[in-house]
């Protein structure tokens, strides 16, 4: 008696799973929009995600996937399964996981970030409100180009 070989959903299965090799999404400071003085955004996140001589570290990426990778790590099975059955494209996955997580970058600068602005920030963007407007004193926020530099791209 001959076997018959009927694809239950095994073939596209397969292809799904060979479309996920190599995909990804990146989430942080993304290249491109200088700032006064032509330093890019991506130097000034560099500065107080690590710390420097002058500005102590105010990590905000890597806090916030440490603070975040119990909830990131079943949001991420739970993409990974609805790509499995056919469900999502890894693309819409990828999207919405990078947006998520760019949320919550975004969200730990708008709480402030420790150690607080040092007074003579403070006093500095006091100075420069007059001139332009309400103060902010919450670190890592002040004209709202860093935390607009923060985005997700995906490849797949």
């Amino acid at each position: 008696m001959p076997v018959i070989e009927r694809d239950l959903g095994w073939g596209d299965m397969k292809a799904r799973l060979k479309k996920l090799k190599g995909a990804h999404t990146k989430v942080g400071v993304q290249a491109g929009g200088n700032r006064k003085g032509g330093v890019s955004n991506v130097v000034i996140g560099v500065a107080h995600e690590f710390g420097t001589e002058n500005i102590p570290s105010r990590s905000f990426l890597r806090t916030t996937y440490e603070e975040n990778l119990p909830q990131a790590t079943k949001l991420l099975a739970a993409e990974y399964d609805l790509i499995l059955r056919g469900e999502r494209d890894a693309a819409t996955s990828l999207s919405l996981v990078g947006a998520w997580f760019q949320a919550k970058v975004q969200g730990k600068i708008r709480s402030g970030i420790r150690p607080p602005l040092s007074p003579a920030t403070v006093a500095s963007r006091i100075k420069k409100s007059k001139l332009i407007g309400p103060i902010k004193v919450t670190p890592l926020w002040d004209t709202g180009q860093l935390i607009n530099s923060i985005r997700h791209v995906e490849k797949v």
